[in-house]
């Protein structure tokens, strides 16, 4: 499905920024071409996360009001409009798009949140949409940092032209090799101070890969297999 252009249907806020006030936020997206916003930690992470996946075509946060008939202390009826996180389009158009909340931990007794997700369900179902509910909490700690190191190295530099085929080229020649590796075989032509913050382009641009599972650095290996973010055990997030 191609993907429309959603604007958010609300101002970014939150409610718990007296107890979290760094907690809101925004950063530049590269894939959306513009300024992202986030209203928690847990959402900045998994935005990241769709800005770094190549599977992801666009995504837009706060896409729409989904209506849901609630009672009051009266008996009588009103509307709670319910916005979800993120919608999701994918790079392949034989995938619906797929909406997401995002919960830093799921709490199964939050019966606010079940009926939300009733409703949603409901709401995707009608649209032709998928919805999933994803929880932050049990993404692996080394994961999350990667995330945010690779997100940082996603612009592109003037001087990248020039040392990306070199590095290329390496690996026309070679299986694996480390970063430092890496570094040490080109340091006779390029200084290390912009061999490194390349290397991090290509591996943020999934034109490398390495195992996103183990802290970045130094001693990274680095292939031509291309890496896949899993945010849950075992689940890749587009399936």
């Amino acid at each position: 499905m191609k993907p429309k252009n959603f604007q958010p249907v609300r101002k970014v806020n939150n409610k718990s920024s007296k107890l979290y006030p760094h907690s809101k936020g925004s950063f530049f997206s590269f894939k959306m071409n513009k300024e992202i916003e986030y209203e928690s930690l847990s959402e900045c992470y998994f935005f990241f996360f769709l800005d770094l996946n190549p599977k992801v075509k666009k995504y837009f946060p706060q896409p729409m009001k989904i209506n849901i008939p609630v009672k009051n202390h009266e008996q009588d009826f009103s509307v709670w409009e319910h916005v979800p996180d993120v919608l999701v389009y994918w790079t392949s158009l034989d995938k619906k798009p797929t909406i997401y909340q995002i919960k830093y931990e799921i709490d199964q007794n939050d019966s606010k949140q079940k009926i939300a997700n009733k409703y949603c369900e409901k709401y995707a179902q009608k649209n032709n949409y998928e919805y999933r509910v994803i929880e932050i909490i049990s993404v692996d700690k080394t994961v999350m940092k990667n995330l945010k190191f690779l997100h940082s190295h996603l612009k592109e530099r003037s001087y990248f032209k020039e040392i990306i085929p070199s590095i290329l080229e390496l690996f026309a020649k070679h299986t694996s090799l480390t970063v430092e590796e890496v570094c040490e075989k080109l340091n006779h032509k390029y200084r290390d101070l912009f061999i490194l913050p390349t290397v991090y382009y290509l591996l943020a641009n999934n034109l490398l890969g390495t195992n996103i599972n183990v802290e970045l650095g130094l001693h990274s290996v680095l292939s031509k297999e291309k890496y896949e973010i899993k945010l849950e055990k075992g689940l890749a997030l587009e399936e």
